[in-house]
């Protein structure tokens, strides 16, 4: 083994292990710089120490929600994983408080509203507002950008599930 990845996986065993999760780059991977910078959302999967940590890009979007590579890129640079900013998942949330959509007071997203949670692949946030129509609910298809900083802690998990077309739909 090289001399630089045996150092480099020595720094590895120094910091714990992640969350496994979805993510915001924010300095380039050592070694992996051309294709792996800043502002890059990404998924990190980090099972040590069994294996190494690895993150997968973006493949497409499905639904307002993201469909990752099947091709892992090892991640052995400690300093990329230290800044790692972690991203909630994508999915269902409630408005905390009312959110600003523009300059406009009243182009908002109203306290209690419900949204889909997704990402750009600079990994930015994109809340996809809830319409009701009839007894279907339907989210845009086009979302509203914020930065992560500036909306994650305004939104509280939704507590529900959606069951998918092999569930048992029976209530109890």
């Amino acid at each position: 083994m090289a001399k630089g990845v045996q150092r480099r996986r020595s720094d590895l065993q120094r910091i714990p292990a992640m969350l496994c999760g979805l993510y915001r780059t924010t300095v380039p991977m050592r070694g992996h710089a051309d294709h792996l910078g800043p502002d890059q959302l990404v998924m990190l999967h980090d099972h040590r120490p069994e294996s190494m940590p690895y993150v997968l890009f973006p493949a497409r979007n499905e639904d307002n929600q993201w469909v990752f590579e099947d091709d892992p890129h090892t991640a052995e640079d400690a300093d990329f994983l230290l800044g790692l900013v972690s991203l909630r998942p994508e999915g269902y949330y409630v408005v905390a408080h009312d959110l600003a959509l523009s300059d406009d007071p009243d182009h908002k997203l109203a306290e209690r509203s419900l949204v889909m949670v997704g990402y750009t692949r600079q990994g930015r946030v994109l809340l996809f507002p809830a319409r009701f129509q009839g007894l279907t609910v339907q989210f845009a298809t086009e979302g509203y950008p914020f930065d992560p900083d500036d909306v994650l802690d305004a939104l509280t998990p939704a507590n529900f599930d959606v069951p998918t077309d092999g569930d048992d739909r029976t209530v109890h």
